[in-house]
């Protein structure tokens, strides 16, 4: 049932490209955990073995890595990303701006298109 419920809704994958050690990659982790995602994907993808590890699994990431070495996050919805940011200010913005889940969470509530 969860399975199916997760199919049949929008769900979004959000992308944290770098090393686990650092603030900035550290702060963007703690910009997406600030919200409430339910039905959501977070992937920490960095280098080395792990990295290549989830590309083995994941291999839409392949794309992906940090730009001009900086922790770098991509939200992904929809099979769509959008413009990669780099900085964890620029992510809590983007995370405000079209959530895929703040849509879902006002589906057949009165006054639902005031949530788009």
């Amino acid at each position: 049932m969860e399975a199916e419920d997760f199919c049949l809704i929008c769900a979004c994958c959000f992308v944290l490209d770098g090393d686990p050690a650092l603030d900035s990659t550290r702060a963007m982790a703690s910009a997406v955990r600030s919200k409430f995602l339910p039905n959501n994907v977070v992937l920490l993808n960095q280098n080395g073995p792990d990295g290549k590890r989830l590309e083995a699994l994941s291999p839409f990431l392949a794309g992906m890595g940090p730009i001009y070495r900086k922790a770098t996050a991509y939200v992904c919805e929809q099979y769509a990303c959008k413009v990669p940011v780099t900085d964890a200010g620029d992510l809590e913005k983007l995370l405000n701006i079209c959530p895929c889940w703040k849509k879902n969470a006002c589906k057949g509530l009165k006054g639902e298109e005031s949530c788009r």
